[in-house]
């Protein structure tokens, strides 16, 4: 489902609601899977960190064509553990 949004943030009170209305269409988009790098930027380690993790077992990851995704939950699941902790199968 796609919103429009018709009305650009020309004055303060229209560019309150079109700060809302993104943040809803955030929301309403919110990604199944990350990339590498996204994931990279969303959680501040580095890149190479998570292709050692994919490697080493301690996230899970998924290929896609030519792409390597990160389901959102093992994303979670991954950032929630410890890195002292044993990998989970």
């Amino acid at each position: 489902m796609r919103w429009h949004i018709i009305c650009e943030p020309s004055s303060p009170r229209r560019k309150d609601v079109y700060m809302n209305t993104t943040h809803i269409l955030d929301l309403v988009t919110e990604k199944l899977a990350y990339s590498i790098e996204e994931l990279a930027e969303l959680s501040t380690l580095s890149a190479p960190k998570i292709r050692k993790d994919i490697r080493n077992g301690k996230l899970h990851s998924k290929k896609k064509g030519s792409r390597r995704i990160i389901l959102k939950d093992d994303a979670i699941r991954y950032l929630s553990t410890d890195d002292s902790e044993p990998p989970q199968s």
